[in-house]
């Protein structure tokens, strides 16, 4: 009998997705770098025109074109703008370009979230934007937002606020990301002391943005539920402190510089060792210098407050109007003030002091007493030097007085030159030591193939400089590239068991941390940073209260609380079990304690809010209600998300999706859930322990 194949109907082919709706629903990396890359240039170009009306209202003195308020709203946005949706951006768009491509993965770890970090940032610039349509217009307080300026602004501030914290919002998540990618996808062999260091520039920034830009999302929320929700964080009369702004902006503002300067710097590196052909010197040195950057960017926010504890000082007098005599009788002053035309070196400055006198640290000549300053004139602060060191500067002479352009009105200055020494050629020669490390390396010319002296006029190369060829390979490679990568060979083969005792402590291409648990985290690491920013307010504002807790405010009842607290550890201990049963095979005792976890979180819940009902305060009653009630409830909201998560979890659960070689929802769902835990914990003994009854 013949058999005969049984027809199969003819699959119609997909429909052709439109070139436009192709690059809106897009997960690949390098769309979404161009398109992080589109999205900067677009917002520069706004900010651009913000910069042209704000130089043309500066053109001339006095009001031009725009009012007080109006100019205020264009230099606040052009900053915004700037520092947010145009300079990290851009640096986020060549990482996602070329971070994957140099570390040998397929795309990043998470395509979908890559997609919806970008997507937030147009959302949060539009709503930032959308401020000029408002009643009052944009916000106005400047990029910094500092209160109370900030909480007396219109809807503008409030749309500035919100947009900020998508921005912020995709920053963390574009962050996660990224480490979680380079940590957890490079290619066989590629091993983090062989990453390019662009690559590890993106990893510092965004240790950065991982641990800083939660901050800034916290002190938004203190501002916009003082603005909404009447509270009285930075409201004095209330007992708010409005310096608590500037302490927790800035802790994210400092590395916030750094966050816009490392993937720079990386880029600068590797375009100098590939069109100098040369390997990066010092390439540990260079990765070493990133991290501690990133680590030492944290404890040096103070210095942008200097301005803010200012001492009483008593009426000037007449040495303090000469002292004054700096800035010019017309208010303008002498932008040559500094050491004269241009900077020598500390030393080369002869017969000069510091002075500390009512308060203000001068220098002024050594000889000189302070009343012999003239009491008019345009006289520098810092005196202009026109004796030079010899030691110092041996080849250095004053240079001819040279007007400044006719508009400026300034009198002539000497000038300090360097003229060449005679008899010293500046030149340099090609390294010979390179060819056994550029096997590659072939000459561009027959001056560089002999190792001739090129000349480089000023210690930099010129465009018709003669440089040699940049080779494929920038650093040696290894001797043992199987082994340096932790590949084993296959099993049964020879040497499959032979690996040595250094071989087998070197980092594997594919660690044990999966990437989603990994991403939970690093998630955690944020949201601790979040928290912390709460609790650094809280003690803040308690160390400036001449009393605490305030006399007004009811003494707060502990039992409700303990018993809150053992039933949130109740479940954590139940969500450990469940993950344990799991690992262990055991599906229905796992499925028991996962259930038990979301019942117990439920009950947390509604008991919290029986608490509340109880309490004798609300949330406008004094800046104790203030904190108790907005840090709680945020602790509240995170509880209601990880039961949320948790019942996700147990919906695949019950569908035999979870199993011992597969478990990573429930593992970070348990991660997730220790950490609200632990924030139960210290919310508790700050509230409760620590708080005098």
């Amino acid at each position: 009998m013949a058999v005969k194949e049984a027809p199969t109907a003819a699959l119609a082919p997909e429909p052709e997705r439109g070139r436009l709706l192709d690059w809106l629903t897009t997960t690949d990396h390098k769309k979404i770098g161009l398109l992080y890359l589109i999205n900067s240039f677009a917002f520069f170009a706004v900010a651009g025109i913000f910069a042209l009306l704000m130089r043309t209202e500066l053109a001339r003195p006095g009001t031009q074109i725009f009012a007080p308020h109006a100019y205020n709203q264009l230099f606040t946005l052009h900053g915004t703008l700037m520092i947010f949706l145009v300079i990290f951006p851009l640096l986020a768009g060549f990482g996602n370009f070329f971070v994957p491509l140099q570390i040998g993965a397929l795309d990043m770890a998470f395509p979908r979230i890559n997609a919806l970090s970008f997507w937030l940032l147009p959302a949060g610039g539009l709503t930032i934007l959308a401020g000029f349509l408002t009643h009052g217009g944009a916000a106005a307080a400047g990029w910094t937002g500092y209160p109370p300026l900030a909480e007396q602004l219109g809807t503008g501030q409030d749309l500035w606020i919100v947009g900020l914290m998508l921005v912020g919002t995709a920053s963390i998540l574009g962050a996660i990301n990224f480490i979680v990618t380079i940590l957890r996808m490079r290619a066989p062999g590629m091993t983090m002391m062989r990453m390019p260091v662009f690559t590890w520039s993106i990893l510092a920034t965004s240790l950065l943005v991982l641990l800083a830009a939660p901050v800034l999302t916290a002190a938004l929320i203190m501002v916009f539920s003082d603005r909404q929700l009447g509270t009285s964080f930075f409201d004095p009369n209330r007992g708010g402190v409005v310096i608590l702004w500037q302490n927790v902006f800035w802790f994210f503002g400092h590395p916030e510089v750094y966050m816009l300067i490392l993937g720079a710097w990386g880029v600068v590196t590797e375009i100098i060792a590939v069109f100098s052909g040369k390997p990066i010197f010092s390439y540990r040195g260079v990765i070493l210098a990133f991290l501690l950057i990133t680590a030492l960017s944290f404890s040096v926010w103070a210095h942008h407050m200097f301005a803010t504890a200012r001492l009483r000082r008593d009426v000037p007098d007449r040495r303090d109007r000469r002292r004054l005599g700096g800035v010019s009788r017309d208010g303008l002053r002498d932008p040559r003030h500094l050491l004269g035309r241009r900077p020598p070196a500390l030393r080369a400055v002869r017969r000069h002091a510091l002075r500390r006198d009512g308060g203000d640290v001068l220098l002024v000549p050594e000889d000189d007493g302070t009343d012999a300053l003239p009491a008019s004139g345009d006289l520098a602060v810092l005196d202009p030097a026109d004796r030079v060191q010899p030691d110092v500067l041996p080849h250095a002479y004053p240079g001819p007085a040279r007007d400044a352009s006719a508009d400026r009105r300034l009198p002539a200055r000497p000038r300090v030159e360097l003229p060449e020494p005679p008899g010293i050629h500046r030149c340099l020669r090609d390294r010979d030591g390179d060819d056994p490390l550029l096997p590659q390396h072939l000459p561009d010319a027959p001056e560089a193939a002999n190792g001739s002296r090129r000349p480089v006029g000023r210690q930099h190369a010129r465009m018709d400089d003669v440089l040699a060829a940049a080779g494929p390979q920038l650093r040696r490679a290894s001797d043992d590239p199987l082994g340096s990568s932790g590949v084993r060979p296959a099993d049964g083969r020879a040497g499959a068991d032979d690996m040595s005792d250094i071989t087998a402590q070197r980092e594997r291409a594919r660690p044990e941390m999966s990437g989603p648990v990994l991403g939970m985290v690093l998630f955690v690491a944020s949201e601790a940073m979040f928290f912390a920013a709460f609790f650094g307010g809280y003690f803040t504002i308690r160390a400036n209260a001449p009393v605490w807790p305030p006399p007004d405010v009811p003494h707060l009842k502990i039992d409700i609380a303990s018993i809150l607290t053992v039933v949130l550890v109740a479940s954590s201990v139940a969500v450990q079990l469940s993950l344990r049963a799991t690992r262990d095979g055991r599906r229905r005792q796992a499925l028991w304690w996962l259930g038990a976890t979301i019942g117990l979180g439920v009950v947390f819940l509604g008991l919290q809010l029986y608490d509340y009902s109880q309490l004798g305060f609300g949330l406008k009653d004094g800046v104790f209600g203030t904190l108790f009630y907005v840090m709680t409830g945020i602790h509240m909201a995170h509880v209601i998300g990880g039961v949320a998560f948790l019942t996700l979890v147990f919906a695949q659960g019950s569908r035999g999706r979870l199993s011992p070689t597969h478990h990573d929802p429930l593992a970070a769902g348990a991660i997730y859930w220790d950490f609200v835990d632990v924030v139960w914990l210290c919310l508790f003994t700050t509230f409760y322990l620590l708080t005098p009854r």
